[in-house]
């Protein structure tokens, strides 16, 4: 198994766990039978959508090995799916203690949670500029999949902007109350979002003229 392998699953392993110790205590089984699926949803959602995603994005990669006749995978993409799970499986943590009514976590829960997503962005943000073109995560055209000289300084772009948006949530999140963080981080996203189309743009205009050259 290699290192990447073991550290999805360990994160994978700890989310179960945890799921498992949460729901003897949690779900309740003489209740009615909806509140006992509402209940075990509840309790396994996230380890399960942290597991659907590592296998899907394996499962992509893997064709895309076999299509390109290479050997390894890339490094950067398995760490971004890694900050991924972890994140997912954080949140998830999160979740069960303020469920099973853990009072020392309740007031900051909310404020954590937001902070580790500023933190996984960016991991993520310093990940992307050597992220290779890929199916399975990225901004995926079919420009930038054929055309490695605009994915790559488009996810430096990218990382630039993940890692910007993620300090500036740390710091929000530190600093300031819920509904602003909520109104600021909102606008910055987009502000983000219109940047990165942009930028797109100005790449896609720049290869144009390059190639009619």
């Amino acid at each position: 198994m290699a290192g990447w392998e073991r550290r999805h699953l360990i994160v994978l392993v700890v989310g179960f766990s945890a799921s498992l110790l949460a729901s003897s205590t949690f779900v309740t089984l003489f209740a009615h039978w909806a509140q006992i699926v509402q209940q075990i949803l509840i309790v396994f959602l996230l380890p399960t959508t942290a597991t659907v995603i590592d296998v899907g994005v394996r499962s992509l990669q893997r064709r895309q090995l076999l299509v390109a006749d290479a050997m390894t995978p890339d490094p950067a993409l398995q760490s971004i799916v890694f900050w991924i799970l972890l994140f997912l499986i954080g949140v998830h943590l999160m979740v069960l203690t303020v469920l099973l009514g853990v009072r020392a976590v309740q007031p900051w829960a909310s404020r954590a949670v937001v902070m580790l997503g500023g933190l996984t962005l960016i991991a993520i943000g310093n990940l992307l500029p050597r992220a290779r073109p890929n199916v399975a995560l990225g901004l995926r055209t079919s420009r930038t999949l054929a055309d490695r000289r605009l994915w790559m300084p488009l996810h430096r772009m990218a990382g630039y902007m993940c890692v910007g948006v993620g300090i500036v949530t740390v710091l929000m999140t530190a600093f300031l109350s819920g509904p602003i963080v909520a109104a600021l981080w909102g606008g910055i996203s987009l502000a983000s979002a219109v940047i990165m189309f942009a930028y797109y743009q100005k790449l896609t205009v720049a290869a144009r003229s390059s190639r009619g050259r």
